[in-house]
C-alpha cells in the first residue's frame, strides 16, 4: 500500500471511529439524559488527558487531538438537547 493510500485508509478509520462514538453517546444520552454529566466529564477527561499530553510529549498531532475531542463532544452534546427535548 502506498504512503497516500494508507493516509487516507488511516484517515477514513479515525473518522468512523469519531462519528460511532458520537452516536453512541448520542444514543445513551437519549435513552437515559440524567447520564449527561458523566458523558460530558469524560469528554472532559480525555481532553486535559490528550492536553496533559501534549504539553510534556509536544507532538503537533496531539493539539488536534484536543480539538477533535472538543468538537465530538460538541456534536454529542448539542445533538443530544435537540433529540431530548
Amino acid at each position: 500500500m502506498d504512503m497516500n493510500k494508507e493516509i487516507s485508509s488511516v484517515a477514513g478509520e479515525t473518522l468512523a471511529m469519531q462519528f460511532a462514538l458520537a452516536e453512541i453517546c448520542k444514543a445513551l444520552l437519549i435513552a437515559n439524559p440524567s447520564m449527561r454529566p458523566w458523558v460530558e466529564t469524560a469528554f472532559d477527561e480525555a481532553a486535559n488527558r490528550l492536553k496533559n499530553l501534549a504539553d510534556t510529549a509536544g507532538p503537533s498531532h496531539l493539539g488536534y487531538s484536543v480539538r477533535v475531542a472538543e468538537q465530538i463532544k460538541a456534536m454529542v452534546l448539542s445533538g443530544s438537547a435537540k433529540s431530548s427535548g
